[in-house]
C-alpha cells in the first residue's frame, strides 16, 4: 500500500546509519518490475537453524531465550494493579484484560542515544482468538525530561519503518528535544516491523545489494520472462510463510494466522493496548506517510481515546483497502480496473509531477554558473560547472532516438538517457583489497534510483550529476543508493512491506496476467519517465499480494460509523501535506482532514512530508505542528510565512469539537489576521547550504484537489537533521496488480 522508509539524511550521503530508518512505503515500487527473476533459494530449503540466526541477530530478542536454547513468546507479565482499578482500558473485553493492564517484558536500560528504556509489550496474534498465541512489540521510550504531561507516540511510516530506531536517530533534533521535554517520547516497531518479535522474513538474507552481479537485461522473449516473474513472485510468497516466525516455533497455522492479522486494524489496536500500558488515558500520536493510515484506522476504531495527532503525508482512508465481493473476478473493463488501481495511478502521476519540478530545476543549472563542488558545498567534488544532463544534444528528441512518450520534453530526455540500459547496462569492475568486484547498474535500477532522489530536494544534485555519469558510460555510487530511498535494500526481502499490505488489500480472485500487463501500461502512462519502452509493455508478472492467499480486511469506514459521526466525536487534529509530494498527493490532505474533522496545513514544496525538515521556509510548519503537540491548539485559517496555509475542515464536520476538559479548543476564531503560533524555544533551524537548494515560490494556500483523485504511496518517513529521506519498501520488485475498490468520499 505505501512505503515510506525514512533515513536519517546528511548533504549527499543518502545512506545514513541503519537506525534511521522510517517507512513510507509506496505501491508505485512494487508496479515496475525487474525483467529477470533473480535465482532464490526454496523456502524447503532453509532450515529453522538458519532462521534462528536471523532471529538471534535481532536486538533484544534475547529476552524470549529459553533454558534449551530455543526461542519463544509467552503470556504478558500480570501488573500488580488489579483489572478492575485500571482507568486506562475501560470497557475490554475480558479475553484482553491481560494485555490492556500487563507489566512491560525485557525491559533493559540503554545509554546510546541518553538514557531510555528498551521493552516489549506482548499481545495476541488475533485479537478475535487471543487463545491462538502471542506475539511481542518492541519499543523504546525516552522519558520526559521536564514536566510529563504524557506520551507521545511515533510512526515514521512504510509499512515497515522502525520507529524504535527513528526516534532515537530524530531525538537531538530541536523539535524532538522541545517534545521530550513535555512527553516521553516512544518508538514502536509495529507487529512484525524491526525487532518485535516474529518481524515479517521472506528471504534468508536481511540486506542485499542492488548493484552487485549480473544486471538485469531486457530481451525480446516476453513470454520467457514473464514466466520468470510469476515464479519469483510465487517463491517469493511461499517463503513469507515458511520463514516467517518458525524460529519462535509458530506453527504453521499461527503463521498464516499471524501474516493475516500483520494488518492495519489490528496494528492500530495494538497502538490502544501500548497507550494502556503505560499508563494513558489518551493517546498522542505524529504518524508520517504510512503512519498517516494507522492514525485514522486509530481514530475510527478508538475515537475516545484519541489526543493531539498529527498525521503528515497523508494517504487516504477510502483507498488501499479489503476488497468487495464485486471485485473478486478478473473480467474486468479499463475503466474499472483504473477505477480499482486509482491508488496507484494517482501516486504515480505525482511522481511525474515531481520529476517535472526536478527538470525545471535541473534547466536552471546553466544560470547559476557554478561547479558541481560550489553548488553541493563539496559534496560533489567536481570543479566543472554544473550542466543539466537532460539539455545534452544528443539526448534530444530525435528521429531514430529511444524515447516514444511526448508528455513532456524532460520525459524524452531521461528516456534517451536511461533507456539504453535496458539493454545495455553499465558494469564496473574494481579491485578492492585483492578480490574483484563487479558494480552493475540496470535499467531497473536506475530509474529506482531516480524515483528515490524525487523525494528530497536535498538530493537532486546527485541526481543531475548521476545521469550525466550514466550518459558517459559511468557509475555514479552516490546515485545508485538512492535506490534505497524508494526501494528499500534490507527487511528480509521488504517482508513487512507486503504483508501489511497484502493484509490489509490483498484481492487474488481479481488477479490475472492479461490484467497486470493492462495496469502497468497505464502506470507507464502516468509516470512515463519510468516508461522502460512500449517494445517492452508485453511482460506480465504478478504482485507478491496478487499471489497471496487470502484477501485483505481493512474495511473502508468504521463498522456503523459513518465519516462525519467520526469527526464529530474527535478532539482537534491537524493533517500536513505537501503541494508536490511525490509519494502522498496532496489531495490526499484534503480528504483526511475531512474525514477527521480536522484542520489541513498546507506546505508548498516538491518533497515528501514536511516533518523536521530544515530548509528555508519549513519552520513555518514545524513551529505549528510543534506548538500544536504542546499546546493542543490548531491555528486559525489563513497564511502563515511563505510556504504554509491552515484550512479547517470543523465546521461541516467536527463543529465544536475540543479536548477533554477544555484544556485547548480550535483556536484564533476572532482574530483579524492569522499569525505564527507561539513556538516553542526552538532555534533556527534553517541551514545556509539547504537555500542552495531549489526553493519553491510562495504562494496562498493550494486550491482544492478532487477528493477523487487521492491516492497513497507506500512511503515512509523519517526526517533526520538536514533533511527527511523517505525509502520506499517494496515486495521483491514484483509488479503490482492492485484490484481494489476505489471508493469516493
Amino acid at each position: 500500500m505505501m512505503t515510506l522508509h525514512h533515513r536519517a539524511t546528511r548533504r549527499f550521503r543518502t545512506r545514513a546509519s541503519t537506525a534511521a530508518l522510517a517507512c513510507i512505503f509506496s505501491f508505485i515500487s512494487l508496479i515496475f518490475t525487474p525483467p529477470v527473476a533473480s535465482a532464490t533459494e526454496g523456502p524447503d530449503s532453509v532450515s529453522t537453524e538458519e532462521l534462528t540466526a536471523a532471529l538471534e541477530a535481532t536486538p533484544y530478542s534475547e529476552a524470549f531465550l529459553e533454558e534449551d536454547g530455543t526461542y519463544r513468546i509467552g503470556e504478558p507479565i500480570p501488573s500488580s494493579a488489579s483489572p478492575s482499578d485500571s482507568e486506562t482500558a475501560p470497557d475490554t473485553p475480558p479475553t484482553l484484560q491481560k494485555y490492556y493492564t500487563q507489566q512491560l517484558t525485557g525491559v533493559t536500560q540503554q545509554e546510546d542515544f541518553g538514557s531510555f528504556t528498551s521493552a516489549f509489550i506482548i499481545v495476541p496474534i488475533d485479537y478475535a482468538q487471543p487463545d491462538a498465541g502471542n506475539v511481542a512489540l518492541h519499543l523504546n521510550i525516552f522519558p520526559a525530561t521536564g514536566q510529563k504531561k504524557g506520551m507521545l507516540l511515533f510512526n515514521n511510516g512504510g509499512p515497515g519503518g522502525k520507529a524504535s530506531e527513528y526516534v532515537a536517530e530524530v531525538l537531538d533534533t530541536p523539535q524532538m528535544r522541545a517534545l521530550n521535554e513535555s512527553y516521553d517520547l516512544v518508538g514502536l516497531d509495529p507487529r512484525g516491523v524491526g525487532s518485535s518479535l516474529p518481524f515479517a522474513q521472506c528471504a534468508v538474507d536481511e540486506f542485499r545489494d542492488v548493484s552487485a552481479g549480473a544486471p538485469a537485461v531486457y530481451t525480446d522473449d516476453l513470454s520467457a520472462q514473464t514466466a520468470a516473474n510469476v515464479a519469483r513472485t510465487r517463491e517469493y510468497v511461499r517463503s513469507c510463510f515458511s520463514y516467517t516466525g518458525r524460529a519462535l516455533g509458530l506453527t504453521d497455522e499461527q503463521r498464516a494466522l499471524f501474516l493475516r492479522n500483520m494488518d492495519s486494524t489490528s496494528a492500530a489496536q495494538d497502538m490502544d493496548v501500548v497507550r494502556s500500558v503505560l499508563g494513558e488515558e489518551k493517546l498522542n500520536f505524529v504518524g508520517l506517510s504510512y503512519g498517516t493510515r494507522l492514525g485514522y484506522v486509530y481514530a475510527r476504531s478508538f475515537p475516545q481515546r484519541v489526543g493531539r495527532l498529527v498525521l503528515d503525508g497523508a494517504v487516504s482512508p477510502y483507498e488501499g483497502t479489503a476488497p468487495t465481493a464485486a471485485d473478486a473476478t478478473t473480467a474486468l473493463t479499463d475503466e474499472q480496473l483504473r477505477a480499482l488501481n486509482a491508488l496507484d495511478l494517482t501516486q504515480a502521476s505525482a511522481f511525474q509531477n515531481t520529476f517535472e519540478q526536478f527538470a525545471q530545476w535541473c534547466f536552471s543549472l546553466s544560470a547559476r554558473a557554478q561547479t558541481w563542488a560550489e553548488l553541493t558545498d563539496g559534496g560533489i567534488p567536481d570543479n566543472r560547472t554544473a550542466a543539466c544532463p537532460l539539455q545534452l544534444a544528443d539526448v534530444q528528441p530525435h528521429d531514430g532516438d529511444l524515447a516514444d512518450d511526448a508528455v513532456s520534453l524532460a520525459t524524452q530526455q531521461v528516456q534517451n538517457i536511461l533507456r539504453p540500459l535496458a539493454t545495455q547496462p553499465l558494469t564496473h569492475t574494481e579491485n578492492l583489497f585483492g578480490t574483484e568486484r563487479t558494480t552493475s547498474l540496470s535499467f531497473d535500477v536506475a530509474v529506482t534510483a531516480l524515483s528515490g532522489g524525487l523525494y528530497s530536494q536535498d538530493d537532486w544534485p546527485v541526481l543531475a550529476y548521476g545521469l550525466a555519469q550514466i550518459h558517459a558510460g559511468q557509475i555514479m555510487p552516490e546515485y545508485v543508493r538512492l535506490y534505497s530511498n524508494f526501494e528499500d535494500t534490507d527487511g528480509y526481502g521488504n517482508a513487512a512491506y507486503t504483508a501489511v499490505t497484502c493484509a490489509d488489500g490483498a484481492n487474488p480472485a481479481g488477479a490475472s496476467l492479461e490484467n497486470s500487463i493492462r495496469v502497468q501500461t497505464m502506470l507507464y502512462a502516468a509516470a512515463p519517465y519510468r516508461d522502460p519502452g512500449a517494445q517492452y509493455h508485453g511482460i506480465g508478472s504478478l504482485s507478491a499480494c496478487s499471489a497471496w492467499p487470502f484477501a485483505g480486511n481493512l474495511s473502508a469506514d468504521a463498522p456503523g460509523t459513518h465519516v462525519e459521526n467520526l469527526a464529530l466525536s474527535l478532539p482537534p487534529t491537524l493533517v500536513v501535506s505537501t503541494t508536490h509530494d511525490p509519494a502522498t498527493p496532496y489531495a490526499n490532505g484534503e480528504i483526511l482532514a475531512r474525514a477527521l474533522g480536522g484542520s489541513l496545513l498546507s506546505v508548498e514544496g516538491a518533497q515528501h512530508v514536511a516533518w523536521l525538515r530544515t530548509g528555508a521556509g519549513y519552520a513555518c510548519a514545524n513551529d505549528i505542528m510543534v506548538s500544536y503537540l504542546l499546546n493542543g491548539t490548531v491555528p486559525q485559517d489563513g497564511a502563515y510565512g511563505e510556504l504554509c496555509s491552515v484550512r479547517g475542515f470543523a465546521g461541516s464536520a467536527g463543529a465544536g469539537a475540543s479536548e477533554s476538559g477544555g484544556e485547548a479548543a480550535r483556536a484564533g476564531e476572532a482574530a483579524s489576521s492569522p499569525s505564527t503560533p507561539d513556538a516553542p524555544d526552538i532555534p533556527d533551524t534553517t541551514d545556509a547550504p539547504e537555500e542552495k537548494r531549489v526553493k519553491t515560490s510562495a504562494s496562498a494556500a493550494p486550491s482544492p484537489q478532487t477528493e477523487k483523485s487521492s491516492v497513497l504511496a507506500k512511503t515512509g518517513a523519517d526526517v533526520v537533521t538536514a533533511s527527511a529521506l523517505i525509502l520506499v519498501l517494496t515486495a521483491a520488485g514484483a509488479a503490482v496488480l492492485m484490484v481494489r475498490r476505489h471508493r469516493k468520499t
